[in-house]
């Protein structure tokens, strides 16, 4: 009986991270263009805090709801996105700053070769 459990749990663990991994695929990466453009819109934006707002958006925004592409809405959607389920989701600010930081970037960036 344990075998069984252990073999019906590591099913589900594998499609999990089959399923995580098929969702944050299509996410941007940071890279020195992202910086770039991060440092010069907030200054002393560092490289892992676009980073962190990348893996916030992914743990935090993917629970209720597949995660849109970021070019799927214009600059002040997603600040108004953002702003009403980071609520929901009792956010800190510290957190919901470094989100709004990555998902605009990635935006404001996307028309340049990443």
């Amino acid at each position: 009986m344990n075998k069984n459990k252990f073999l019906i749990f590591s099913l589900i663990l594998s499609l999990s991270v089959l399923l995580i991994s098929c969702t944050t695929s299509a996410i941007s990466y940071i890279n020195q263009n992202h910086v770039e453009y991060a440092t010069n819109r907030w200054t002393n934006t560092a490289t892992n805090e676009l980073s962190e707002g990348r893996t916030l958006y992914i743990q935090n925004c993917s629970g209720c709801h597949s995660l849109p592409k970021i070019t799927d809405f214009n600059e002040s959607k997603w600040i108004e996105l953002i702003d009403e389920m980071s609520k929901e989701m009792k956010l800190a600010d510290n957190d919901v700053n470094k989100i709004q930081k990555y998902v605009l970037t990635i935006l404001n960036t996307s028309n340049k070769i990443n």
